[in-house]
């Protein structure tokens, strides 16, 4: 079962679906096990650990020593990620999928339909540009902590630890950082970090997620959003912040939409709908919403600004032709800019992320990552 708290936690009921209840109460604060198999006769239900990909075991605890409460044993300590269980019918081996995963940051150059290294091909992705256009801010794999740097890779700075870090965002003067963030049990919450390091500050604290912060031109508010899969009561809609008086307001008739980006000339929110298929534009001058583009053909993400406010990009997805796209404003419809197809792409927290230089190149992360079957010989005792 997982909620919007970055939870992960096993539960157990009888055959006709009474007495539900958790299988390891207690025994990890917050719990993060998931996807577990029983084997074949029933002694042990295997099960893996989402924060460290390692795989444990739980007897069943029918046997002579059913009278102590049975204990998981762990099977596996890393480095490797395991997932995608699968008993042998005789019970003798657990199947496995061991994953060591990496990725390699790449630009698109749609002239040459080639893939060149971005940043030296770091692990990394979901990088995001400072207005000036001399620094860059991105999260690493598969650690997904943040960082900053020049446009050429030098002066590195990590900025945060302990925490899954993503959707990062500069302030317009290029001093500050907005990005979401988690730890286990807490939900997504927008935090704000100079650009120098130091101590993040959460910017709204809630009990419930913010995803997608996008900040006003002169740096004293920011736009985020809900996540669309949520399943939390908070409705979906596009709220606004104070960053100093942590006062907060709904943008009028945005219910429904959430991936908010407000363009560089303070004028126009886009959005999504929320099933991704419709991007719709908010205008500050007229205080309305306009339908601007639909897609025909699997779903919209990651939209991004041009710097002249005068066109959006955007990533086609659950298609079979994976793609980046532009639109211009007044226009409805778009321009394909980079035809994908056949990259093998690094899948991480929100999907698969696509971002945009400021000069209109592309932006991926291919997918660097090994993984092997495995076969674990067990042995009962």
């Amino acid at each position: 079962m997982y909620d919007t708290s970055n939870i992960f936690s096993l539960w157990e009921a009888n055959a006709d679906g009474s007495n539900l209840h958790p299988l390891l109460p207690g025994w990890h604060t917050p719990p993060t096990e998931c996807c577990g198999q029983w084997s074949p006769d029933g002694r042990f239900y295997v099960f893996q650990s989402r924060k460290t990909g390692n795989l444990w075991a739980l007897p069943s605890g029918k046997s002579w020593l059913s009278f102590r409460k049975p204990k998981p044993v762990p099977l596996t300590t890393g480095p490797l990620g395991f997932g995608d269980l699968s008993f042998s019918p005789d019970g003798q081996r657990l199947y496995a999928v061991g994953s060591q995963s990496r990725g390699e940051l790449v630009r698109y150059d749609p002239g040459a339909h080639q893939s060149r290294p971005f940043l030296g091909g770091i692990s990394a992705g979901q990088v995001a540009f400072s207005l000036d256009g001399n620094w860059v801010s991105y999260v690493s794999f598969p650690d997904e902590t943040l960082w900053r740097s020049r446009l050429d890779g030098s002066e590195k700075l990590q900025l945060t630890t302990g925490c899954a870090a993503t959707l990062p965002q500069w302030s317009p003067d290029g001093t500050r950082i907005a990005y979401v963030a988690a730890v286990w049990g807490k939900p997504w919450q927008i935090y704000v970090i100079s650009a120098d390091g130091g101590t993040p500050q959460v910017v709204l604290p809630e009990s419930t997620n913010q995803v997608d912060p996008t900040w006003s031109p002169d740096g004293t508010k920011i736009l985020f959003g809900r996540a669309s899969s949520q399943a939390d009561a908070v409705p979906l809609q596009i709220e606004m912040v104070d960053v100093k008086t942590h006062q907060v307001e709904a943008i009028p008739g945005s219910q429904g939409l959430f991936s908010p980006r407000w363009s560089p000339d303070g004028r126009w929110i886009a959005a999504m709908s929320s099933d991704s298929r419709n991007i719709v534009v908010y205008d500050f001058q007229t205080r309305q919403w306009s339908p601007w583009y639909a897609t025909t053909n699997g779903s919209a993400g990651y939209p991004v600004w041009s710097p002249d406010s005068q066109s959006l990009y955007f990533a086609a997805f659950m298609t079979g032709n994976p793609s980046q796209w532009r639109i211009r404003l007044g226009k409805h419809t778009a321009e394909l800019v980079a035809d994908l197809d056949g990259e093998r792409r690094y899948g991480e927290t929100w999907g698969v992320w696509t971002g945009v230089t400021p000069d209109g190149g592309v932006l991926f992360v291919r997918d660097a990552s090994t993984q092997e079957i495995y076969a674990l010989n067990l042995k009962y005792r």
